[in-house]
């Protein structure tokens, strides 16, 4: 029923991406490609951070996942990826997490969002040695969107800044504000842990600013920050108890008509709520480099995309 509750907000969250405006074409434009493909070099992490209330004493359970490679074929806004572990390059010489991540960023002229599945089973952290210890049974997950207006965003273009998909020509800032709701959970199975089990709904509310900076014609820089607090949507914890959030989205590259290759990174603390002994944040991180291919015409095999164009009026 949760997981029911949640997939209908996103959905909400996607019809109203769907409904976003154009922008200021001067400062930005599209390719006009028919098809791009998106091989890619990715690590992933997710950690849960807890904060003991009596001493502020802390401990941080992560996930241990390989980087990996793989490749992405996008149509207009629509894609799909698929990708495989590379042996051996965990954090850490344990064994590895059993991960789940699939994240979605729409970034639309008038409105940027992100929508998040993600689940880890297996989490390593620290003894009072400093020895990594492997906690197999623990997990964390989260199901949720997000979605942002980006004020004075006409002449910022985050498809250009963030997935390459559109160039942009002049230097341009935007303050995006938004809200965020998403069901978390995380369990302690092994006793060792010093966490509390807890299934929550969280609602966020946040607010930054953005920019992006082209140089050289081909060369760009772009990030944005933001900032913003969460609470709980558990039926039992009616006072008002808030914790903080923080969000980063960076990336470096160089663009062409034909191709690009980009550096981005992303980061997402999230306050997962509070017990009465312990604060939780959760954190997922990606860095990736990508090399994307634009194809503007089709060898006969491949016409049908054309005819999704027409169809599609795209």
């Amino acid at each position: 029923m949760r997981f029911l509750i949640v997939s209908l907000l996103l959905c909400l969250v996607f019809f109203a991406v769907l409904r976003a405006q154009e922008g200021d074409s001067a400062a930005f434009y599209n390719f006009g490609e028919r098809l791009t493909l998106r091989p890619y070099f990715r690590g992933n992490i997710m950690a849960l951070d807890v904060q003991n209330k009596e001493d502020f004493g802390n401990s941080s359970y992560r996930s241990n996942t390989p980087l990996t490679l793989g490749v992405g074929i996008w149509w207009r806004k629509f894609g799909i990826g698929f990708s495989i572990g590379i042996p051996k390059t965990e954090l850490q010489n344990i064994t590895p997490s059993q991960y789940f991540d699939f994240q979605y960023h729409y970034y639309g002229h008038y409105i940027v969002s992100d929508l998040y599945a993600m689940r880890c089973r297996g989490l390593y952290g620290y003894d009072e040695k400093g020895e990594v210890v492997f906690y197999p049974k623990s997990y964390l997950s989260r199901i949720g969107g997000r979605i942002a207006y980006p004020i004075q965003g006409a002449r910022y273009s985050y498809a250009a800044a963030f997935e390459q998909s559109e160039l942009q020509t002049q230097t341009a800032f935007c303050y995006p504000v938004g809200v965020g709701l998403y069901y978390q959970s995380e369990l302690a199975a092994d006793p060792q842990m010093v966490v509390q089990p807890k299934n929550i709904y969280l609602a966020e509310l946040y607010g930054g600013m953005a920019f992006v900076w082209p140089w050289r014609k081909h060369y760009f820089l772009a990030a944005e920050g933001l900032l913003g607090f969460t609470h709980t949507l558990n039926r039992r914890l009616a006072t008002f108890n808030p914790s903080y959030s923080f969000e980063v989205r960076a990336a470096f590259g160089y663009t062409r008509r034909d191709w690009s290759l980009a550096f981005v990174f992303y980061y997402h603390t999230l306050g997962s709520g509070q017990s009465a002994t312990q604060r939780y944040y959760l954190t997922t991180a990606t860095g990736e480099v990508a090399f994307t291919y634009r194809i503007f015409q089709f060898y006969r095999a491949f016409r049908w995309v054309d005819w999704g164009n027409k169809l599609f009026g795209l």
